[in-house]
């Protein structure tokens, strides 16, 4: 007989308007009279967050594209600091971009912190951000040559790219003629580069004295100045006057760096001190960036003490996104977090939107880490205990995961591989929408496994939804062509609302047939190629129930001369 084959495509129109980002709105930026001025001579506020020091892991951990994101769709940011720690913090291990004996000027880790650095900026150029390069040296030693060095490298890389603002010294307390010294020199460098983005200078104090310092010197007259304030300490409160007096001698004042809490970042959590001087900055015009996207603990002796009042995070959130925003969880936003999210979005929703690109995107074949998720419920990240991973997520029972996946290969059998450690027994079950692909068996207590199962993927962008029946820790995920895997039959359409095929009809879990039909058989195939049910037909029989079943098989029908068609069938059976 002639088999007659219906091929069906489905498409997802998506209606997109053109996305004016922040950097679209407002273009390259200027200092002028007194205010931060934008394209088409707009005034402009910048609103946004201060990441942690660039040495910490407390802090690098957060310096990716994912966490840029975020920051842009949940909190609504326009500006991102990101803080090159040219020395670490005092006390700390870690090493910081240059020795810490100036003498020397020995780098210690110049490449990483460089490369968390350009991570940050890099996002914020693909999100529309601003970005400040801040300069994060120590308060008495600028390290003007290196100083120099690294601005010009970067002003090289990114020729005027108009989201990037320069901070040329994050706090001096230095009297203000070394400042301007410095600054001097650090502009000039960069303008003799053809360089012609805002620089934003610090002053004596910690910076907290733009209207002390002398004036600079700028061939592009595109100088702003910082301070720096927390609004846990009263005797900040007197930075006002001097923010003030700054402006009304035309000077541009940006507040680079500001917190909820005292001077030490750790203590004084003040809300409502917080309130008055965002008031504040509203009214002058002055641009600002929160302190701090990182998890600083209060006492690295003692984690049950949390973080630090001034960090935006709990200790355990997510590296990338997808952050408890109520502040009650025991990861996501610490009260510091949720006020500070709450007051931008309030101010910047609906000024912005988002550019027109994917989540997070995991490229198969390949690896990624399970913290680069899309979307999760019950799971929180950490640094990872497994030797194969710097990162992993940990999962209790009923917990989730979604991935967003970018499939370079064919639509075709894939091996996934799951690098794991559980504390209780239970399975994952990989998933497209309701249509459950694989479920990957989950042994407990045998330490770090891997574990590998079989499932058929498209190919092209798709949402890969995990769903963790079991306690435990997962590392890394791999997706790899399965060579060994029987190709499937050739589909002819998706199983779901009623088609016709040949005289044919599924609806629902049913399977009809015309009268008189000269079908002789049905089989189910999974997707290891194994029938997993058959049935014989002859011309009375007008219909066969389809078993309930898990993961994606084909329903092969065939005639009495061995002929066949077939038909995936996802699991719309349970």
């Amino acid at each position: 007989m002639r088999l007659r084959t219906l091929i069906l495509t489905l498409g997802l129109a998506v209606g997109m308007s053109y996305a004016l980002t922040p950097v679209e709105t407002y273009g390259a930026l200027k200092a002028q009279n007194g205010k931060l001025i934008g394209k088409g001579g707009k005034q402009v506020v910048l609103r946004g967050m201060s990441m942690y020091w660039s040495s910490e892991p407390v802090g690098y951990n957060y310096y990716t594209a994912g966490t840029v994101k975020w920051l842009q769709s949940d909190f609504q940011v326009s500006v991102i600091r990101v803080p090159l720690a040219v020395e670490p913090p005092a006390n700390s291990p870690n090493p910081g971009y240059l020795s810490s004996t100036a003498t020397t000027w020995q780098p210690k880790d110049s490449s990483n912190n460089l490369a968390r650095v350009k991570t940050i900026i890099n996002g914020c150029i693909s999100q529309g951000l601003y970005v400040v390069v801040d300069w994060h040296a120590p308060t008495d030693n600028p390290y003007t040559d290196r100083a120099k060095a690294f601005f010009v490298t970067l002003a090289q890389t990114y020729k005027n790219v108009p989201n990037i603002l320069w901070e040329v010294w994050n706090e001096p307390t230095v009297d203000n003629g070394t400042v301007k010294t410095h600054a001097d020199a650090v502009i000039a460098a960069l303008r003799a580069v053809g360089d012609t983005n805002l620089v934003i200078v610090g002053s004596s104090s910690w910076s907290a004295q733009p209207d002390q310092v002398p004036a600079v010197t700028d061939s592009k007259n595109n100088v702003a100045y910082s301070v720096h304030f927390y609004a846990g300490s009263p005797a900040h409160d007197a930075y006002k006057n001097n923010v003030t007096n700054a402006i009304k001698n035309g000077r541009t004042v940006f507040a680079t760096e500001w917190g909820t809490s005292d001077a030490t970042g750790k203590y004084g959590y003040n809300a409502s001190n917080s309130t008055s001087w965002l008031d504040f900055l509203e009214t002058n015009g002055v641009s600002h960036c929160n302190w701090n996207i990182g998890t600083p603990l209060l006492n690295t002796a003692n984690a049950s003490q949390g973080v630090e009042a001034s960090a935006a995070l709990k200790s355990g959130t997510s590296f990338s996104g997808g952050w408890d925003i109520t502040g009650s969880g025991t990861t996501g936003l610490t009260t510091s977090g949720v006020f500070i999210r709450n007051y931008i979005r309030g101010k910047n929703n609906g000024l912005f939107t988002l550019p027109a690109e994917a989540p997070d995107t995991n490229a198969i074949p390949g690896s990624f880490y399970a913290t680069v998720w899309s979307k999760v419920s019950g799971v929180d990240s950490a640094a990872s205990t497994d030797t194969a991973g710097k990162q992993m997520i940990n999962v209790a029972s009923g917990s989730s995961a979604e991935y967003y996946l970018k499939n370079s290969g064919a639509t075709f059998y894939y091996t996934v591989m799951a690098r794991l450690k559980a504390t209780t027994a239970g399975n994952i079950i990989f998933k497209t929408g309701a249509t459950a692909l694989c479920t990957l068996a989950v042994p407990a207590g045998q330490g770090w496994v891997t574990l590998k199962d079989t499932l058929y993927l498209a190919t092209g962008g798709q949402t890969l939804h995990a769903d963790f029946n079991f306690a435990g820790n997962v590392s890394l995920f791999r997706f790899s062509k399965n060579l060994t895997a029987p190709p499937p039959p050739t589909p002819i359409g998706l199983v779901g609302a009623a088609r016709e095929l040949a005289g044919v009809s599924i609806k629902g879990n049913f399977v009809n047939f015309p009268e008189g039909h000269s079908w002789s058989a049905v089989k189910i195939v999974d997707a290891h190629g194994a029938v997993t049910q058959e049935w014989s037909l002859n011309s009375s029989v007008s219909r066969i129930e389809l078993p309930r079943a898990q993961g994606l098989h084909w329903l092969l029908i065939s005639d009495r001369s061995g002929s066949h068609v077939s038909m995936a069938v996802p699991p719309l059976l349970k």
